[in-house]
């Protein structure tokens, strides 16, 4: 008996014989409510799963906490490492400074100023490699376009504000239901990474910058090149488009520059270097993007830049009066020629990258130290 008195009220006016479109709507609504009660267990199930959730719960901060993790990019080199090789350039430029002024034979400014040109090199270390390196990720992350809702979101209105300008036909009610509007589109169309990054990204481009200026005028220049990049990126990432010179030139150039302002002033072999390691980053990159389909016209362009970058490097250093740096860096491209043909034998892009990245990490300095000044 009870459980024929728990009859759904359409089936039940169905059997009584009530208008069969009533029976129809009722079935309509229960699938609506059924849609809809699956579609917010699916948007729990990714606030849930998302590999920003759950990761927050060990507070540092009491207000604000920079949560930090691998980025899981089979290049082992970066910002860092094109910073250290800036630094190497300018190095060679003062030294060569003093032993033609015959004043020391050991610069004066790394003996008077050694230790706060290191602690200097530290904060830009830190600055290129986490700082940027975290705005340009979480940026390029938020790129993917937000799905519109279907739901059509009416604004909803206070009764209390009976004010003539207040109602919701006036300029101020218009204005506060559009801004209600978006509020809610937003907080039901943003995925979790995208709420999770967003207070990350509002601090720190404050942080950035104040760091940027302990360092140096020049310092806070790059870091506002590097976030107008990072921004750049982030509207190419949008239309799905391969932006891996935009990161090269953001992680390598201007990790380059910064390493060689900190120490002396920029010279424009040291910029070229920058510019000609910033292409094979590039082909690094593009070889190791995971998003696009490795097809053979694809993996030669990458290995073109990878190479072709190197290959002007040597070119500059013969240029300048280098001939046997520019045949060392050439030995060290040497190898990498060589693993090429394992690539197209069956090996795995992967296997590739980590035994063809060392011999350009160990050409970078070189080419810095020697051709930079």
């Amino acid at each position: 008996m009870s459980a024929n008195r728990a009859i759904i009220p359409g089936m039940a006016a169905a059997r009584r014989g009530a208008n069969p479109r009533q029976a129809a709507q009722a079935g309509q609504s229960r699938a609506s409510t059924a849609a809809f009660s699956s579609q917010q267990q699916a948007q729990k199930a990714q606030v849930r799963d998302s590999p920003v959730a759950g990761r927050t719960s060990h507070t540092i901060g009491h207000s604000f906490t920079l949560l930090l993790m691998p980025s899981g990019s089979r290049v082992a080199f970066g910002p860092a490492w094109a910073v250290l090789s800036g630094a190497c350039a300018a190095a060679s430029s003062l030294w060569r400074e003093a032993t033609v002024s015959a004043v020391s034979p050991v610069p004066n400014a790394l003996v008077e100023g050694a230790s706060h040109s290191l602690l200097t090199l530290v904060l830009v270390l830190l600055i290129a490699e986490v700082l940027w390196s975290t705005w340009r990720a979480l940026l390029v992350a938020m790129g993917r376009p937000i799905p519109n809702c279907d739901r059509q979101l009416q604004a909803g209105t206070d009764p209390a504000l009976s004010l003539p300008y207040t109602t919701p036909w006036s300029p101020l009610g218009r204005l506060r239901g559009s801004w209600g509007e978006t509020r809610r589109r937003l907080q039901q169309a943003a995925s979790a990474e995208a709420s999770a990054a967003l207070p990350t990204l509002v601090i720190l481009v404050p942080l950035i910058l104040v760091l940027s200026a302990l360092a140096g005028s020049q310092m806070v220049l790059l870091s506002l090149a590097a976030i107008s990049l990072a921004i750049v990126e982030w509207r190419i990432a949008r239309r799905r488009i391969p932006h891996s010179a935009v990161q090269a030139a953001l992680e390598i150039g201007l990790g380059w520059l910064a390493g060689h302002s900190l120490l002396h002033q920029l010279t424009v072999s040291s910029f070229i270097l920058a510019c000609c390691f910033a292409i094979s980053y590039q082909g690094a990159l593009s070889l190791d993007a995971d998003d696009q389909p490795s097809t053979v016209s694809r993996r030669t362009w990458s290995l073109s830049l990878l190479m072709g970058g190197q290959v002007a490097a040597s070119a500059l250093l013969v240029l300048t009066g280098h001939p046997l740096a520019a045949v060392l860096v050439a030995m060290l491209l040497a190898p990498q020629m060589l693993l090429v043909s394992r690539l197209g034998q069956g090996a795995s892009r992967t296997w590739f990258l980590q035994r063809a990245l060392p011999f350009l990490m160990v050409a970078m300095p070189i080419a810095g130290w020697v051709g930079g000044a």
